[in-house]
């Protein structure tokens, strides 16, 4: 049977990146190899279909996913009991497919709430602190445990516009907020809001 060791950690890397192409390539060499007579042994796939459900579960595992994909599909079973009733290579290739898409595309679904959920504790973090002078992308990298170029990288695809553009929009929104509402002055109100000034 070919299925390496070095293949299946590219199938496992591939899948929890959320990759489909590369996870189709992969499949599609798997079984192009094991079935390269055109004639694959009931033995030869039954041992190939024993051995990507355990991939299946390593990528699970690795990924925290187990007890969360169970809940979302009944039985992480359900996805892999109908191979052995599989009739054929390109039935067995068909459902071994579908499962790994499914693995994609919950890896990306959780990629997408992730991603939602850290846009908004970004935003809220901004909002109750830009009234200080030293935030900045590496007071909030370090804040968040993130990469400071990751964090400018993200905010930007996420928000639309540069961090630190919008730092300073928000300080001008209640610097605006306070001239009209308050009889404090610029300097104060430049101060209040976040803006470190030197008057000599």
């Amino acid at each position: 049977i070919y299925y390496p060791i070095n293949v299946e950690r590219q199938l496992i890397n591939n899948t929890k990146a959320g990759n489909l192409g590369g996870v189709l390539n992969i499949i599609g060499e798997i079984f192009d190899k094991n079935n390269c007579t055109g004639n694959i042994t009931i033995k030869t796939m039954r041992f190939l279909i024993s051995e990507m459900t355990g991939t299946v579960i390593k990528v699970l595992i690795e990924m925290g996913y187990t007890n969360s994909f169970d809940r979302d599909h009944n039985n992480q079973s359900e996805l892999v009991k109908n191979l052995n009733m599989c009739d054929g290579v390109t039935d067995v290739k068909d459902q071994i497919i579908a499962i790994f898409k499914e693995l994609c595309n919950y890896v990306e679904k959780d990629k997408q709430s992730h991603n939602v959920e850290l846009k908004t504790e970004l935003l809220r973090y901004i909002e109750e602190n830009y009234d200080n002078t030293q935030l900045s992308i590496s007071l909030m990298a370090a804040e968040f445990a993130l990469n400071p170029d990751y964090l400018s990288r993200f905010f930007k695809e996420q928000v639309g516009e540069g961090l630190l553009s919008y730092i300073h929009k928000t300080r001008l929104n209640h610097a605006k907020e306070r001239l009209i509402n308050s009889d404090s002055s610029i300097l104060d109100i430049a101060k209040d809001v976040g803006y470190y000034l030197t008057i000599k």
